[in-house]
C-alpha cells in the first residue's frame, strides 16, 4: 500500500530543493503532504497509478504536477523566477513543456456543444493536432469561412481541459484548509510573520480566474482598448461566437519570441518594445483603470514573423491598477532615487492596506534598501514591496501581481538583450510626456495648489520634478535625468 509519504519520497521532492532554499523544504513537503493527504481516495489512487509508469524521479515528480493542477501551477510560477538557483529553475523548467496531452477529439466535442450551428455555417475545419497546452486550457487552431470578413481565415478555439475545473475546485478547498495549518503551526517554519490565509485567499482567486474563460475574454477587450494604436503590438482579436465553454479567436502566426532568429540589435529593439508595451502603457495609461498582462512569460509572447510585430497572448491572467496607485508607485520609485528613508517610507505607507500596524517592519526594510548600492528605482521599489510582502505586510492583491509580473517580464527582457537596463527606456517614456504636459504644466506654475499629480498621464507634479531636479543637482551621477526644461 503506497501512502503520502512513499510518494513524496518516489517523486524526490526534497532533492530538487538546493541546499541553498534548506530552509524552505519542511514548509514544501509538509504542503505536499498535505494537500495529497486530503484528495479523495479515488484521485490518490489515480496519482499514484499515474507514478507507477514512470521510471525516474524526476519523471513521477513531472507526472505528480501534471495530476495536480495547483502543483503545476505553483511549479511553473517559480520557474520563471529568474532569481532562484540556476539548477533548481532548470528542473522546474521540465513543467513548461510536460502538460499531460488532451485528446483534439475533447476539444471538438466541448467546442461543437459549445456553438451548435456555427460550426456548420461557417464550414469548420479543426487541425487534430493540440497546437498548445497549459496547465488548465488547451488550444486547436481551425480554418473557416467568412468569420472576420471575406474569404476563408484562420482562428483558434481555447477550451479548459475536461478534468480540470472538478480537479481544482478539490484542491482549492484543501488550500483553505492548508491555509490554516501553515497559520497554526508558523513556529515550525521559517516565515516571519508570512500571511498564509490571505496569500492564499489571493492564489486561490487567481487560479478560479485562469478557469473562467468569460474573464479572458473581458480581458482582451480591454487590452484592445490599452494598445488602440499602438502600432508594434498585436492582441488576437476575440470572436463574437465566444461562448462561456469557448474562446474563438484569431490565430497568431509566429513564435516564442527567446526563439525568433534576430539578429542582436532587432532582439534589443523588441526588449526596448515589449517593456515600453507591458509596463510602460499600462503604467501611463490614460484610463481610469488600466489592465496589465498578469503573465508575460516567453511561451506568452510571439514575434510575428510577417510583419515583425509583438503579440501578447494568453490573458487569462491580468490585473488592473488605478490612476492613483500608479501615481503612488511612480512616486515611491522618486523616493527610492532620493535615497531618502522618510519619503520612502510615506510613499510605502500609501500602497499599503495596514502599512501603520506593520511600520517597524516597514522601516527596518527600507533601512536595508538604502543602505544597498542603487540598481534602478523601478526595480529597487518592487524588491522593497516583494520583500515586505514576504515579511506579511498587506498590500492590494493587484499591485502585487504587478510586481510578479515585471519580474517575470525581466527574465524575457534579459533573454532578448543581457545588458537591457528597465530605466532607460522608462525615464525616455516620461520625458515624452513632460514634453507634451508643459503648456498645462506651466498653467499650473501660478496655481501650485490645484494641481494634482493625477491630472497629468506622466502622474507626476511640477513640485515632484522640482524635487528629482534637485536630487541630481546634488547627486550629479543619475544615468538618465528626467527632463526639465520648463
Amino acid at each position: 500500500m503506497i501512502d503520502v509519504d512513499m510518494v513524496i519520497e518516489l517523486t524526490g521532492l526534497d532533492d530538487i530543493i538546493p541546499d541553498v532554499y534548506e530552509r524552505f523544504r519542511p514548509i514544501i513537503r509538509d504542503g505536499v503532504s498535505f494537500l495529497l493527504s486530503e484528495l479523495s481516495p479515488e484521485r490518490f489512487a489515480a496519482i499514484v497509478c499515474a507514478l507507477s509508469e514512470e521510471d525516474t524521479a524526476p519523471g513521477r515528480l513531472v507526472r505528480l504536477a501534471g495530476e495536480v493542477p495547483t502543483l503545476h501551477k505553483l511549479g511553473q510560477t517559480i520557474a520563471r523566477n529568474k532569481h532562484i538557483d540556476s539548477l533548481f529553475r532548470s528542473r522546474l523548467a521540465e513543467l513548461e513543456n510536460s502538460v499531460m496531452k488532451v485528446d483534439a477529439d475533447v476539444i471538438e466535442a466541448i467546442v461543437g456543444d459549445a456553438l451548435g450551428n456555427w460550426m456548420s455555417d461557417h464550414n469548420v475545419q479543426l487541425n487534430y493536432t493540440v497546437c498548445y497546452e497549459a496547465s488548465v486550457a488547451a488550444v486547436v487552431d481551425f480554418t473557416c469561412d467568412y468569420p472576420h470578413g471575406p474569404g476563408n481565415s484562420n482562428g483558434v478555439f481555447k477550451v479548459i481541459k475536461p478534468d480540470v475545473p472538478q480537479r481544482l475546485h478539490e484542491e482549492l478547498e484543501i488550500l483553505d484548509a492548508l491555509a490554516a495549518f501553515y497559520d497554526a503551526h508558523r513556529d515550525k517554519y521559517d516565515v516571519d510573520n508570512f500571511r498564509f490565509i490571505e496569500t492564499f485567499a489571493d492564489i486561490k482567486t487567481a487560479l478560479l480566474t485562469e478557469i473562467d474563460l468569460r474573464n479572458e475574454q473581458r480581458n482582451l477587450k480591454l487590452a484592445h482598448c490599452l494598445y488602440d494604436g499602438v502600432r508594434d503590438v498585436k492582441i488576437p482579436r476575440l470572436d463574437p461566437a465566444s461562448r462561456d465553454a469557448v474562446t474563438v479567436m484569431e490565430l497568431i502566426r509566429g513564435q516564442k519570441i527567446t526563439d525568433a532568429p534576430l539578429s542582436t540589435s532587432r532582439r534589443k529593439q523588441c526588449a526596448r518594445t515589449l517593456f515600453v508595451s507591458m509596463v510602460c502603457q499600462p503604467l501611463f495609461s490614460g484610463q481610469q483603470r488600466s489592465i496589465f498582462h498578469g503573465d508575460p512569460h516567453a511561451g506568452n509572447i510571439y514575434y510575428c514573423n510577417h510583419d515583425g510585430r509583438i503579440a501578447l497572448l494568453d490573458w487569462s491572467l491580468a490585473g488592473g491598477l488605478d490612476k492613483k496607485q500608479r501615481a503612488d508607485i511612480m512616486r515611491l520609485s522618486l523616493d527610492i532615487f532620493t535615497r531618502n528613508a522618510e519619503l520612502i517610507y510615506n510613499s510605502t505607507i500609501a500602497l499599503c492596506e495596514d502599512g501603520l500596524s506593520a511600520g517597524r517592519v516597514i522601516r527596518d526594510e527600507i533601512d536595508r534598501l538604502v543602505a544597498e548600492p542603487s540598481q534602478g528605482f523601478i526595480e529597487q521599489s518592487l524588491t522593497l514591496l516583494d520583500r515586505l510582502a514576504i515579511k506579511g505586510v498587506k498590500f492590494p492583491s493587484d499591485l502585487l501581481l504587478f510586481r510578479k509580473a515585471i519580474f517575470t517580464l525581466k527574465g524575457v527582457l534579459l533573454e532578448l538583450d543581457p545588458d537591457f537596463d528597465m530605466d532607460r527606456p522608462l525615464v525616455e517614456f516620461i520625458n515624452a510626456l513632460l514634453l507634451c504636459e508643459l503648456p498645462l504644466r506651466w498653467f499650473n506654475l501660478f496655481f501650485p495648489l490645484a494641481e494634482d499629480a493625477l491630472m497629468y498621464k506622466s502622474l507626476l507634479s511640477n513640485s515632484d520634478l522640482i524635487r528629482v531636479a534637485m536630487e541630481f543637482a546634488r547627486l550629479k551621477q543619475y544615468r538618465y535625468p528626467l527632463y526639465i526644461s520648463w
